[in-house]
C-alpha cells in the first residue's frame, strides 16, 4: 500500500499496489475495468487513467488530475503494478496472489453469499464444476458461463450446493448481477487456481505441494485444460475407493480433504513406481 499526500489540499490517499490490497469497493471497480480492457471495451492506457481515478476515489471533473497532470501519470504507472508485461512491454496477465474473496456477497432482493477466504467452505463437487465453467469462460468468453460460475457459489445463508439449482438462477435472476461481480470473483478463483497449482501450501495441518496431483511430464506446464480434463474420472476412483463413501459423499467432502487425499494417492504411486524402478535387476 502507497500512501500519498497532497500538501496543497490537505488531503491523505492510499493507493493499493496490487488487487489483493484492495478494499471491496476497489476490487470490485478494477474487476470491471480489467473486463473492459480484456474485452477491448477500453485501451491499456485508459485502464490505467480510469484506475487511478477508481482506486483513489477521485472526481474525474477534478481539474487538479486530469488527464494531463503529472501527477495522473505517475500514480498511473502504480496502477501497471497489477499486471505482468514481457520484456517488450506486451501485457501478459493479471497478477493474482490473493486468497482473499473480496466480494464475500451479494444482494439482488435477497443476500447471496460467496465462498470464505481459501476457499475453507467449499466442497469438491462445487469447486469441480466450477472449475469446468472457469476453463470454459477462459477459452470463450461467454457470459452465460461466467454467470454460472458466480451461480455455483453464491448461495442464500443455509443452502446446499446444487447444480440445477444454480443453473436455474445463472439462467435467471443472475442474468442482472453487476458484471464488477461476476467478473471479480472470476479473478479470485483464478488466484485460487493459481494458488492451488503454484507450490507448498498448508493442508490440514500439513505443508504439501499439490501441483504434484497434476504433473503429466519431468517439466510440466500447468493449465487449466489439463486440470479440467481429469477431474470426473478422479471423482469416480475416489467414490469406488469408498474413502468418502459413495460419488455424492465425494462430492459434498471439503475440497481441500479431497485435494490432501488426491496428493497422498499420487505420491504413494510416484514412491512404488520409483521402488520398482530400483528394485528391477540390470541385465
Amino acid at each position: 500500500m502507497i500512501h500519498l499526500e497532497i500538501v496543497e489540499k490537505n488531503k491523505f490517499l492510499y493507493m493499493p499496489e496490487n488487487l489483493g490490497e484492495c478494499d471491496n469497493d476497489q476490487y470490485a471497480n478494477m474487476a470491471k475495468l480489467i473486463w473492459m480492457a480484456k474485452e477491448q471495451k477500453i485501451s491499456r492506457f485508459q485502464l490505467r487513467d480510469l484506475g487511478v481515478y477508481s482506486l483513489l476515489r477521485l472526481r474525474k471533473k477534478n481539474k487538479d488530475w486530469d488527464e494531463k497532470s503529472e501527477n495522473l501519470y505517475r500514480f498511473s504507472l502504480i496502477v501497471d503494478n497489477f499486471f505482468e508485461f514481457d520484456e517488450e512491454d506486451n501485457f501478459l496477465n493479471v497478477k493474482l496472489d490473493y486468497i482473499k474473496n473480496h466480494l464475500p456477497n451479494y444482494k439482488l432482493f435477497r443476500k447471496y453469499y460467496g465462498p470464505e477466504d481459501g476457499f475453507n467452505d467449499v466442497n469438491f463437487g462445487q469447486y469441480m464444476d466450477g472449475l469446468e465453467e472457469y476453463i470454459y469462460y477462459t477459452n470463450t468468453g461467454d457470459l452465460n458461463s461466467l454467470r454460472m460460475l458466480f451461480s455455483i457459489f453464491y448461495l442464500p445463508a443455509g443452502e446446499k450446493y446444487n447444480f440445477r439449482t444454480s443453473k436455474k438462477r445463472s439462467l435467471g435472476l443472475f442474468r442482472f448481477v453487476d458484471i464488477r461481480h461476476l467478473y471479480g470473483f472470476y479473478l479470485f478463483f483464478a488466484s485460487m487456481q493459481t494458488y492451488v497449482l503454484s507450490g507448498v501450501i498448508n493442508v490440514m495441518g500439513n505443508d504439501i505441494d499439490l501441483s504434484l496431483i497434476f504433473e503429466s511430464d519431468p517439466n510440466p506446464k500447468f493449465t487449466s485444460d489439463i486440470v479440467g480434463t481429469g477431474m470426473r474420472s478422479v471423482l469416480s476412483e475416489l467414490a469406488e475407493s469408498q474413502v468418502f463413501g459413495p460419488y455424492a459423499g465425494v462430492e459434498e467432502t471439503n475440497m481441500w480433504r479431497v485435494l490432501s487425499r488426491l496428493y497422498e494417492l499420487k505420491k504413494k504411486d510416484l514412491d512404488e513406481e520409483k521402488r520398482n524402478k530400483n528394485d528391477t535387476p540390470r541385465a
